[in-house]
């Protein structure tokens, strides 16, 4: 094989270093004369031609960084004339060079979307220290399109040449160096035998080898190092969809394309600037040219894209079925997306013509143990914890934790499980989660459904997913409860997996343990709708049952029911879930349902029935110690009290209920506390201290991220604003307040619609019906953290006629 030095004519005089070239291409490509970027570099034209003809071979940073700035560089091409500026080389001793050999596959299809990927990759393969760089990601991310690319742009940088090496089709990790070397080698070159004969071969100018599709033959890694070990000159560009855990590596993970912020933006202007719409539509137009992104179809292009998860082998391969397809027809029919995304180019290799190939690709080089846990972790929806990974694999049999986390990080290492960077970013939530892209996902889960694991897998995740609700009993009213509901939102997904399986398979008692457990979640989060049909569904299974699981999705629905404002069918649900508890002589259960007919009972304005079942309920959680559900009872004794225009009693009932939930952290209920001693203080003409509660109330219910109560406090602070005549911002926070309750399917309780009605009916009669609906429609149409901001700037300071009474209760069972 012949040497890189031995390809060059053997002239001897001093000739530009690599730098010096591309500076003089750059320029030259740019039109201008040494002069003309003296100019607009603010340097002299003799540094210039110095720098071009090899007299002086670096310069200073701020020089390079001025040159880079007169040649109008991109940031890649910025990258790579800094990066070849500050290196150490001698100026090459040949005449007349010839070209430095590139052998690198031609792409016949634009390059797409990934700039940013470009810049950091020339970056970190330019660094002198760099020796190895390993691209990693799933199959069909696009690595080897961005390590050609890569290699494409820093060749400049290589005097011995790039030469690409394909590694598909070798079977064995032995095949390695041999394939390199018949790559490198001449027609009529003896192929070296050895690492020093490879060595001397390669000679000692730099040389760029892309090293292609490695996964497969990892164990090929220490003869790479040991190659680059022997040529310090040479470099090496590999991708992979795991690393080679050398320690020359460094490696780059290639992410999908980026996605548009929301599949519900319809505007094109929003969506064109996301790379994966723009490969998308590209790739669309070159087998249906007259497809245009539209206004009408940005929608369904932006769910088209996201369903695939920005896969770029995805995109190209749906794009195809653009042929016959409307944008609505192939969104539809990416409900199972591997079936469809077929049919790629035939001159493509195997494993992508198919994205089902391009996956199995990845699942066959993995271990039994790891194909096993692949397999299993298909199961969780919307991603998972360690915790949970580690749940599955006991229940299956796997009982070491350590083989769990070991087998994970090689997922995750392999490019099958991605670990989020940000776990509940705000949140407080310690525990990292993982998670598959949802097209390897529904391939694992079509591995698993084929399997005699299917079921055991199903049943394990659905009982992890009761553990988990059963434990948010006591999280959603501890000091870690806005934690709680974060994470909870998280694993929303499975618990609906969860309940959906558990109904099909007729497993009565599994969904009602999870969907009892859930209450306090679902209210928190303004699920209301959705809530009632998973609660219908599981109580549908067994009537005849009478297990406290029953009973507690029973107090479960009641409350529900009640939120919608259904109070027959809430007093039914809840004298049912009564009945049970009294049978199995459930105190706590007893005293749930005590405090939530009291509710109805309120909401009826029954106030005497009302305190008789809080007072009941009261006693029972103080026989049993039950402190939250206790402060929740005196509450709502409080409010009773405020109702009936006792206000001393109810500020003594409602500041022993704010005491304790400090004690216990349970900022829910501070706020619910807060707010009704606001409402107290708006009750007596106190203004000043009402906007005070009432803002501490919202800044709680804001971090809780409980909708429903911000727009309670958002009608408490309009009956302020009307007080003090100034009926515009009432208006508008009456309306920002109903806005909310109609997202969310919710209505007002009776007596909290009295409150709100005369400060409206005021409005209405001082600002004339025009100025009114005006007025409403601009606070519905508000976002909600507008109207949280327009809602704390306030008014002035002042005192207010006899206002009427408002409330906001607690409700129990959790």
């Amino acid at each position: 094989m012949a040497t890189s030095s031995q390809r060059r004519n053997q002239t001897v005089r001093p000739v530009p270093s690599a730098f010096g070239r591309l500076l003089k291409r750059l320029r030259l490509a740019a039109n201008l004369t040494q002069e003309d970027l003296a100019e607009r570099a603010a340097v002299s034209a003799r540094l210039i031609s110095d720098l071009e003809r090899g007299v002086v071979q670096r310069s200073r940073r701020d020089t390079v960084e001025m040159l880079a700035h007169g040649l109008r560089l991109s940031g890649t091409e910025r990258a790579t004339f800094a990066a070849l500026a500050s290196r150490r080389q001698a100026p090459d001793n040949s005449a007349d060079r010839e070209p430095a050999p590139i052998s690198l596959p031609v792409q016949t299809t634009a390059f797409i979307g990934r700039e940013r990927e470009i810049s950091a990759t020339t970056s970190i393969l330019l660094q002198p220290e760099t020796r190895l760089l390993i691209l990693t990601g799933p199959g069909g991310v696009g690595k080897t399109r961005l390590a050609i690319e890569t290699a494409r742009r820093a060749a400049v940088a290589f005097a011995g040449g790039v030469t690409f090496v394909d590694l598909t089709p070798l079977a064995a990790a032995t095949m390695v160096m041999p394939a390199i070397v018949r790559v490198l080698s001449g027609p009529d070159e003896n192929e070296p035998q050895d690492l020093d004969e490879m060595a001397e071969a390669i000679g000692d100018e730099p040389l760029l080898l892309v090293l292609d599709n490695m996964e497969h033959l990892v164990d090929a890694g220490p003869d790479i190092a040991a190659l680059a070990e022997r040529c310090p000159q040479l470099k090496l560009l590999v991708t992979s969809r795991q690393i080679l855990r050398l320690r020359i590596e460094r490696e780059y993970r290639v992410s999908p394309l980026g996605l548009p912020a929301s599949t519900r933006e319809t505007q094109v202007n929003a969506l064109i600037d996301a790379p994966a719409v723009q490969l998308f539509v590209q790739r669309t137009e070159m087998v249906q040219p007259s497809f245009t992104l539209t206004d009408e179809n940005a929608g369904t292009v932006a769910g088209i894209v996201t369903r695939l998860d920005g896969l770029p082998l995805a995109i190209e391969l749906a794009a195809a079925r653009m042929r016959l397809l409307t944008p609505a027809e192939l969104l539809q029919r990416l409900n199972r997306s591997l079936p469809l995304l077929t049919g790629g180019p035939r001159d493509a290799p195997d494993r992508q013509r198919t994205l089902q190939a391009a996956i199995d690709w990845s699942y066959q080089i993995l271990s039994p143990e790891e194909q096993q846990l692949f397999r299993w972790l298909s199961i969780f929806t919307g991603g998972f914890t360690l915790d949970a990974a580690e749940f599955l694999s006991d229940r299956m049999g796997l009982r070491a934790s350590a083989d769990t986390l070991d087998t994970l990080a090689s997922l995750v290492d392999k490019n099958l499980v991605q670990r989020l960077s940000e776990p509940a970013a705000g949140t407080g939530i310690p525990a990292s989660r993982f998670r598959m892209l949802e097209t390897i996902r529904e391939y694992s889960l079509d591995r698993l459904s084929q399997s005699e694991e299917r079921d055991d897998v199903r049943a394990h995740h659905a009982e992890w997913c009761a553990e988990l609700a059963a434990q948010s009993d006591a999280g959603l009213n501890s000091p870690d409860q806005a934690a709680w509901q974060a994470s909870l939102v998280q694993e929303h997904d499975n618990f609906r997996s969860a309940l959906g399986w558990a109904i099909e398979m007729g497993r009565s008692e599994l969904a009602l343990r999870i969907a009892g457990s859930l209450l306090r979640f679902w209210v928190n989060a303004a699920q209301f709708t959705e809530a009632q049909r998973w609660y219908e569904q599981a109580l549908a299974l067994d009537r005849d049952s009478e297990t406290a699981a029953r009973a507690k999705a029973l107090l479960g629905i009641e409350v529900i029911s009640y939120f919608r404002g259904d109070y027959a069918a809430a007093r039914s649900y809840g004298e049912e879930g009564l009945r049970i508890y009294q049978a199995l002589e459930d105190k706590a259960g007893i005293g749930w349902s005590y405090g939530n007919l009291g509710l109805i009972a309120d909401a009826g304005e029954d106030y005497e029935r009302a305190t008789d079942l809080y007072e009941r309920a009261l006693a029972i959680f103080r026989e049993i110690g039950d402190e939250t559900h206790t402060h929740f009872m005196l509450g709502n004794l409080g409010l009773i009290a405020h109702l009936q225009d006792d206000q001393d009693r109810a500020t003594e009932l409602l500041e022993e209920a704010l005491s304790t939930s400090r004690e216990l952290g349970n900022q829910n209920s501070v706020a619910i506390n807060l707010s009704n001693l606001g409402l107290v203080a708006f009750a007596r003409g106190d203004l000043d201290r009402a906007i005070e509660l009432q803002t501490e109330a919202l800044g709680l219910r804001v971090d809780s991220r409980n909708d429903a109560s911000v727009a309670r406090s958002f009608d408490h602070f309009a009956a302020i604003a009307a007080a003090r005549e100034d009926y515009e911002r009432a208006v508008r926070l009456f309306s920002a307040a109903e806005g909310i309750r109609i997202e969310l399917g919710t209505t007002l309780q009776p007596n909290d619609r009295e409150f709100n009605r005369p400060y409206l009916e005021r409005a209405e009669l001082s600002l004339g019906g025009d100025r009114f609906i005006a007025c409403w429609e601009a606070g519905v149409s508000m976002p909600v953290t507008d109207a949280i901001e327009y809602a704390l700037r306030g008014g002035t300071s002042g005192t207010s006629k006899r206002p009427v009474q408002g409330s906001i209760r607690s409700i129990g069972g959790s």
